[in-house]
């Protein structure tokens, strides 16, 4: 695999090396300058083609003339790895912010996960970054293809790679994960899908090993946490259960609730509280999208006071508390508590009522205007899910 990197002199002053804003993303292609690289936030290739990663240190504060670094990356579909990079090592003195892999992706079509590995080699401190893509089915261009591990079919990929709020532009979302089991490498933990809206339970099915000892435990930690040590996922960990696994002889299966929090986590599997080893991880994105989401009004256009019939759909992961509100059509979109601040006029879904969905009616405001009518999760800070835009006139 051929590599270039590309060098940009700078002259850094301070004392410290650190990965905290370090940045990994897919370019469409390579420039002289970062800031007129353009970032693909859905990225899609076709076999045989080239795929243009940057890791970005611009932002991190490092000594020019100590800072040593070495890193490598990793190519995953399913889980499995089909591709390690060999490790690089950038010297002290180099003076460079940013550097560019080239990769063409000579392996089967499917979703795959580029993992970015970078160590300061004067600390020791490690970290890895992660960007999702899909490669779809090309034309031979006379390399050797490589034997694909079997993916599960995603109507439309996800590229999460930091926490994000993302507010559909319409009361529709079209969003479906095919069914399936998104399975750890050596086979020991699996899920039922790996896309969640918050507080979603996850079905965890997994596998024990001789070794395990009674306080064995599953986790969901942030993606980003290091793997390896069962101490450093004890101090990370957001929730957790204990496998209680001589219940199952060999394995079982238990619910644990996703992170309210959107962004990209993992379930680990550890074989011990005590100091312990992480045994097995599945990676898992928690989103606001899905298509059991819907929001719609009998038409666009109302007279001040109008009643305005509402229809909905909701996800079964809501709170009790979730609610359709009229808003500003200026106010910033994504955050509950945001239009929970602006909102002229609200009521609570009651949506266990409906069975999943049901309709209600709010009043068109008084004064002219573009407004919004907006359907949100939770009323305890948490997101706006869906959106329909309306007009008073």
């Amino acid at each position: 695999m051929k590599k270039i990197l590309l060098l940009l002199v700078v002259i850094l002053s301070v004392n410290l090396f650190s990965f905290e804003l370090m940045k990994f993303i897919i370019v469409e292609s390579p420039k002289d300058d970062i800031s007129e690289m353009k970032k693909l936030t859905k990225p899609k290739f076709m076999t045989g083609e080239t795929m243009y990663m940057v890791f970005d240190l611009g932002n991190c504060n490092m000594k020019n003339n100590t800072a040593s670094i070495t890193y490598s990356y990793e190519l995953k579909a399913s889980m499995k790895s089909v591709y390690k990079s060999r490790p690089e090592i950038i010297n002290p003195g180099m003076q460079s912010f940013w550097y560019l892999i080239e990769h063409q992706l000579n392996t089967g079509p499917g979703m795959y996960q580029a993992i970015l590995t970078v160590k300061d080699n004067n600390s020791g401190e490690e970290t890895k970054r992660t960007v999702v893509f899909r490669l779809k089915k090309g034309k031979s261009t006379g390399f050797v293809k490589k034997k694909a591990a079997p993916v599960v079919q995603v109507k439309e990929e996800l590229a999460i790679t930091e926490p994000a709020i993302n507010t559909p532009s319409t009361g529709n979302v079209d969003l479906s994960v095919s069914s399936g089991s998104f399975i750890s490498e050596n086979g020991l933990l699996s899920l039922d899908k790996n896309v969640y809206f918050p507080n979603e339970e996850i079905k965890v099915t997994f596998k024990v090993m001789n070794h395990f000892a009674t306080s064995a435990w599953v986790g969901v930690l942030p993606v980003d946490c290091p793997h390896g040590s069962e101490k450093v996922n004890d101090e990370n960990d957001i929730s957790y259960k204990r496998l209680k696994y001589k219940k199952y002889e060999k394995g079982g299966t238990m619910i644990l609730k996703a992170p309210k929090k959107l962004g990209n986590y993992d379930i680990r599997l550890n074989d011990t509280d005590s100091d312990g080893k992480e045994m097995a991880y599945v990676p898992f994105t928690v989103t606001t999208r899905s298509d059991k989401i819907s929001l719609s009004t009998s038409k666009k256009t109302y007279f001040p006071n109008e009643e305005i019939k509402i229809d909905f759909k909701v996800h079964p992961a809501f709170a009790a508390s979730a609610w359709i509100g009229i808003v500003p059509n200026d106010c910033p979109h994504g955050s509950e508590k945001v239009n929970d601040e602006n909102d002229i006029s609200y009521k609570r879904l009651k949506y266990k009522k409906y069975n999943g969905g049901g309709s209600m009616t709010l009043k068109a405001p008084k004064n002219s205007g573009t407004y919004d009518v907006r359907m949100h999760n939770t009323d305890s800070d948490g997101y706006e899910v869906a959106s329909v835009t309306i007009t008073v006139k």
